[in-house]
C-alpha cells in the first residue's frame, strides 16, 4: 500500500520547548509519564521534527499541518524505560 509502520521513541527529559506562537512549554517526565498525557500522543499528526516557519518553532494548527505532515501515530503509545514508544505510520 505505499506505507510504513514503524515504532519511534522519544526521550523523557527535562526540557523547554519554544514556539513563536505561544511563549514555552515545559513538561517534566512526571507529567509525561501520565496517562492522560500519552493518551494525547495517540492517533495525531506526525512531522519531521518540531515545525518551523519564518525560522521559528510553531504548533501544528488547522492552516500549516498539510505543509508539515508526514504520517499519524497510532493508538499503540506506551513507556519503555526512559522513552515514550509510538507506533507510526509513514
Amino acid at each position: 500500500q505505499g506505507y510504513l509502520r514503524i515504532q519511534g521513541y522519544a526521550t523523557i527529559s527535562d526540557a523547554v520547548l519554544t514556539y513563536a506562537d505561544t511563549g514555552g512549554e515545559y513538561r517534566p517526565p512526571e507529567e509525561v509519564n501520565r496517562q492522560d498525557s500519552l493518551d494525547t500522543l495517540k492517533n495525531i499528526p506526525i512531522t519531521w521534527g518540531h515545525p518551523v516557519q519564518n525560522g521559528k518553532r510553531v504548533h501544528l494548527d488547522p492552516k500549516n499541518t498539510g505543509k508539515f505532515i508526514k504520517g499519524y501515530t497510532t493508538d499503540n503509545v506506551s513507556i519503555e524505560g526512559d522513552l515514550v514508544k509510538v507506533e507510526m505510520i509513514i
